[in-house]
């Protein structure tokens, strides 16, 4: 077993009152770093696009570019593009499915600063 030092960690189990003790008992389950908890819960990862940030110099290759270094993994990738007066949601295929590491988030954050969140669990 891997000992966390200095980590936040995501910890799965259940609290119950002990009346013998007299206060509340925490039973847990399993213990795992937030990447762990990450991969294990997430539902997919949606990029937001719109009329501005397609207007952008290489824009959609940055994008291509930072998905493509993190391919072959479980998790679904949808694009939603809105533009003036229409709006979808696009799923890539399986084969685009990434790997939703901690470094995926950065660069995410880097290509789309404007974009609040990336993950849907």
């Amino acid at each position: 077993k891997k000992q966390l030092v200095e980590q936040i960690v995501v910890i799965e189990g259940s609290i119950s009152f002990d009346d013998f003790a007299g206060q509340n008992r925490i039973s847990i389950e399993s213990v795992m770093t937030v990447e762990q908890a990450r991969k294990r819960f997430i539902k997919d990862v949606l990029i937001e696009l719109d009329a501005d940030v397609l207007k952008q110099d290489n824009k959609i290759n940055q994008l291509h570019t930072v998905l493509s270094k993190y391919r072959g993994g479980d998790c679904p990738v949808k694009i939603k593009l809105t533009l003036p007066g229409a709006s979808s949601a696009l799923l890539l295929p399986d084969e685009w499915h990434i790997k939703p590491e901690d470094a995926l988030l950065t660069d995410l954050n880097n290509a789309l600063p404007e974009q609040q969140g990336f993950i849907r669990y």
